[in-house]
């Protein structure tokens, strides 16, 4: 049976701030340290002074690049030789793609039948082979049958504590190049999604910052904040957040 990302973390395991610290000097001479831009306009809307962190400015256009390059490059030497499995509808997709492509390692894509062409051609020119599935297949179930048969190690696109940190990272740089803020929001298309868990333990050890937040409405970046009044409506609307936890 080929593993389920085999190493020693788990995916049960807590991400601390000093796996995210370390993901950093991994990927650093591959990721790109994208701006952390301002807007007027959003600042007024928003009674805050916000900084977004530009992920679209990020290699093959995501911070999932981040997540997958530092996954990857933990591999043993045997499991890289024999190949890496992911299921992705894109960004992941790509991400492990490319970061396999700059690592030499063999990847094959579990992508839906349906998936934007713009997409599927962006994975397939990075090298990777494609295997196409229809919407009453589970994709994860197919990827781990690849797996098995082939001898892969299969790579998820979140809950796993290397891809976790390496997704991390990308709010590690917004504290360091933002300063001190009061609250870190992400995009949380989905609620399994490791990013906002990353946030946490990103920015843990800055000195001020107390909550970190989801959207659900479509943004293409991090936003770091600085609440010089309460966040004005309805731009909030769709945001949830909290106290920031993580373990040291």
């Amino acid at each position: 049976m080929a593993p389920f990302y085999n190493s020693p973390m788990q995916a049960s395991d807590p991400v601390t701030f000093d796996d995210v610290a370390r993901a950093h000097e991994r990927i650093g001479g591959q990721a790109r340290r994208t701006p952390a831009l301002t807007s007027a306009t959003v600042d007024a809307l928003t009674g805050a002074g916000v900084f977004f962190k530009c992920e679209n400015f990020q290699r093959m256009g995501a911070f999932k690049f981040r997540g997958a390059y530092n996954a990857l490059s933990q591999l043993s030497a045997d499991e890289q030789r024999r190949g890496v499995v992911a299921f992705s509808s894109g960004n992941h997709a790509q991400a492990v793609a490319l970061a396999g492509k700059l690592l030499g390692v063999p990847r094959t894509i579990v992508m839906p039948a349906d998936a934007p062409r713009v997409k599927v051609e962006a994975t397939r020119g990075y090298g990777a082979e494609i295997v196409l599935y229809e919407k009453n297949q589970d994709r994860e179930e197919l990827a781990r049958r690849i797996s098995s048969e082939r001898g892969l190690t299969l790579i998820p696109p979140f809950d796993h504590p290397h891809v976790i940190a390496g997704q991390g990272t990308a709010a590690k740089e917004l504290i360091e190049d933002a300063g001190p803020r009061d609250l870190l929001l992400g995009y949380e298309p989905f609620a399994r999604s490791p990013s906002v868990t990353s946030a946490i333990c990103g920015w843990d050890k800055s000195p001020t910052p107390r909550q970190f937040g989801q959207s659900k409405l479509p943004a293409p970046c991090w936003s770091w904040i600085s609440c010089r009044t309460p966040l004005k409506q309805p731009f909030t609307s769709g945001w949830s957040w909290e106290p920031a936890r993580c373990r040291n």
